[in-house]
């Protein structure tokens, strides 16, 4: 998969999707507005070429975060930190 650039509030916010957070959990975790998490929620999908089902882009965030399945802890951490190793 080519490589996507992100903000690390991006890579925050696609950690929290791919947990299966829905923008009004995320923004209350993050401390900001929901309306900001759906602008994120949008710039990550369109830099994902995202279409289809929820499982489908799911399983895209699963492997922009350098996983190949849901590992909660990892995703948790990068849900806290912003930071991703690949």
């Amino acid at each position: 998969m080519t490589t996507v650039s992100l903000t690390r509030r991006q890579w925050q916010v696609a950690a929290c999707l791919a947990l299966g957070f829905e923008s009004g959990m995320i923004a209350d975790a993050l401390g900001v507005s929901k309306r900001t998490i759906d602008f994120h929620i949008n710039a990550i999908y369109a830099r994902l070429q995202a279409r289809g089902c929820v499982a489908e882009n799911r399983t895209r965030l699963y492997h922009l975060l350098g996983l190949w399945s849901c590992d909660y802890a990892e995703l948790g951490r990068i849900a806290r930190t912003g930071e991703v190793t690949k």
